[in-house]
C-alpha cells in the first residue's frame, strides 16, 4: 500500500501549524471545559418553557412619558426573540411564562449647564420591574433593572436619540434579568 500525499511537503508547512497554533489552542480548550460543567454561551430560560406572554407594560412615569410602554415593550419582545428559542404568544394562550413589566421612572436629569444656565449635558434614566410568572414550576419572581443613558446637547444629540439609545439598552437588560440561573434566585416564590 502507498502513503497518501498532502499536498503539503511537512508539516511545519501546513497554514495553521506554527508558533501562534498552541496559543490560539487555549481560548477553545477553554470554552470546551467550561461547556462540559455546565456553562453555555446560549441564553437560559427555565426547563420546559416554549412559549411565553408579555402584555403590554404599564406606564407609572411622572410625569408621564407617552407612548414609552409600547416602544419598550416591542424592543423587549425582539430583544427575547433575537436570543431565545421561545415562541411570544397571546396571555390567553396558557404559555409556560408571563412577563410583566412595570415603567416605574423614565426622565431627563440635567448633568450640566452652560453659564446662561442652557442645558449642555444630560442623561435619560429608567427605572423598570419585571414580574415573572413561570407556570411550568409555579414560581414566581420579580427583577428591577436600572439604566442611564448620557447625551450632549453640545455635539448636536436630542432627547430622542438618548431615549431610543435608553430603551433599547434597557431591553436589553430586562432580557438578561430574565434569564434563568437556577434556583439561586431568593425573589422566586410559591405561587399563591
Amino acid at each position: 500500500m502507498t502513503a497518501m500525499m498532502l499536498p503539503w511537503r511537512s508539516f511545519r508547512t501546513l497554514p495553521f501549524a506554527g508558533p501562534f497554533t498552541v496559543p490560539f489552542t487555549w481560548p477553545f480548550a477553554g470554552l470546551l471545559t467550561l461547556s462540559a460543567c455546565g456553562y453555555s454561551l446560549d441564553y437560559r430560560l427555565p426547563p420546559g418553557v416554549s412559549t411565553i406572554a408579555v402584555p403590554l407594560f404599564v406606564n407609572d412615569t411622572f410625569p408621564l412619558r407617552r407612548e414609552i410602554e409600547f416602544e419598550l415593550t416591542a424592543l423587549f419582545r425582539q430583544e427575547l426573540q433575537s436570543r431565545a428559542r421561545v415562541r411570544i404568544v397571546d396571555s390567553a394562550a396558557n404559555p409556560d411564562l408571563v412577563v410583566r413589566g412595570r415603567i416605574r421612572e423614565f426622565r431627563e436629569w440635567v448633568v450640566a449647564e452652560t453659564r446662561t444656565d442652557q442645558k449642555s449635558e444630560s442623561s435619560v434614566v429608567a427605572n423598570v420591574e419585571l414580574e415573572i410568572e413561570n407556570y411550568t414550576n409555579d414560581t414566581v419572581r420579580a427583577e428591577r433593572v436600572y439604566a442611564s443613558e448620557p447625551f450632549s446637547i453640545q455635539s448636536g444629540e436630542t432627547f430622542q436619540d438618548a431615549q431610543r439609545r435608553a430603551l433599547r439598552n434597557v431591553a436589553e437588560k430586562l432580557v438578561i434579568a430574565l434569564e434563568d440561573w437556577g434556583d439561586e434566585s431568593p425573589e422566586a416564590a410559591p405561587m399563591p
